[in-house]
């Protein structure tokens, strides 16, 4: 931003500025801040700059690189060697990394996204510092179509199960997906961990009447007769799933008579589970448990509030439910 401001404070004199500028970047030396901030100073008068700016993309800080990016935005740039950068085994990954994020500025449609994509996924969710990771994630948004792909087998890998690698896919998911909410429901039904599902939720919040209408679509749909026993439980994860993220929404009406026994208790066990393991609102439960009439739903009810999450619980609250359970325990003949 003060780089900024110096080159707008020149403008007026630029019929004076411009020959000391050539002068002392000609000296400058070669990867010097100095340098970097006389080319970017020279740009608008000397386009013949672009190139060495271009040439610095992979090399400079995270907050150089906005800078520089922006000011070569408007110039029509030869993008070839960041392409060689990024295809280069031999360079740091770090600067592989950056020249990616510029060719989402310059070269956001290139057919050559898919073979780098994996790279640059693997890159920002695993190695790019927690402090640089919203403004990096932003910076390759233009490429985001290419990168969909690789950030969901992320979130479908089972070895990475409550890994901060499975929190970054979910989080860049939840921005690059944010108006298209049927794959933001079929990206949050993968997910294994609160850490995940919360960015995910808070998406799909603004196109509330169509994620509800996707969700009772999926607890309603009955599994395939020829499913795997791997496949028939990761089936009823995700109904289980959809049924809790129905009860986050505050539209339950669907959900309750899943709880009541049944031949098959797989569903009724995983919406328990999953109502505590992605800490849907305690509070949901212990109002319906007071008008519940089908004592299996009861008792699903009081096994949920039995083994919630009690420590985050407000304290007021936490009381009131476990004196409500008690009495129930002491004067319920169910």
């Amino acid at each position: 931003a003060q780089v900024n401001e110096i080159i707008r404070q020149l403008n007026p004199l630029r019929d004076i500025a411009n020959d000391q500028l050539t002068r002392q970047v000609d000296v400058a030396a070669k990867d010097s801040t100095e340098k970097l901030n006389l080319s970017l100073a020279l740009l608008a008068a000397d386009p013949r700059q672009s190139e060495y700016l271009l040439g610095q993309l992979p090399r400079v800080t995270p907050e150089q690189f906005v800078v520089v990016r922006d000011a070569l935005q408007p110039e029509a740039a030869d993008v070839e060697g960041l392409w060689d950068v990024v295809d280069d085994d031999q360079q740091t990954p770090a600067y592989r990394f950056q020249a990616a994020a510029a060719l989402a500025a310059f070269a956001a449609e290139d057919s050559r996204w898919p073979s780098i994509a994996p790279f640059v996924v693997g890159y920002l969710t695993e190695e790019v510092p927690s402090l640089y990771f919203v403004s990096w994630l932003e910076a390759i948004r233009p490429a985001s179509k290419a990168l969909e792909e690789p950030l969901i087998e992320i979130l479908r890998d089972s070895e990475r199960l409550r890994s901060e690698q499975r929190q970054r896919s979910a989080v860049a998911l939840a921005e690059y997906l944010d108006d298209r909410p049927e794959d933001l429901v079929s990206v949050l039904l993968l997910a294994k961990d609160y850490s995940e599902y919360a960015p995910l939720l808070q998406s799909l919040q603004v196109h509330r009447q169509t994620v509800v209408e996707l969700l009772n679509g999926t607890i309603g749909s009955p599994a395939d007769d020829d499913l795997s026993e791997s496949d028939r439980e990761a089936f009823v994860d995700r109904q289980a799933l959809a049924a809790v993220t129905l009860l986050q929404l505050e539209t339950a009406d669907l959900v309750w008579p899943l709880l009541r026994h049944s031949r098959d208790p797989s569903l009724r066990s995983s919406i328990i589970q999953h109502a505590r393991k992605f800490r849907t609102n305690p509070e949901t439960f212990f109002e319906r448990l007071a008008d519940e009439t089908d004592v299996t739903v009861r008792r699903a009810l009081v096994q949920i509030l039995g083994g919630t999450y009690r420590a985050s619980m407000v304290a007021s609250l936490r009381e009131e439910i476990a004196d409500s359970l008690q009495r129930l325990y002491r004067t319920d003949e169910d």
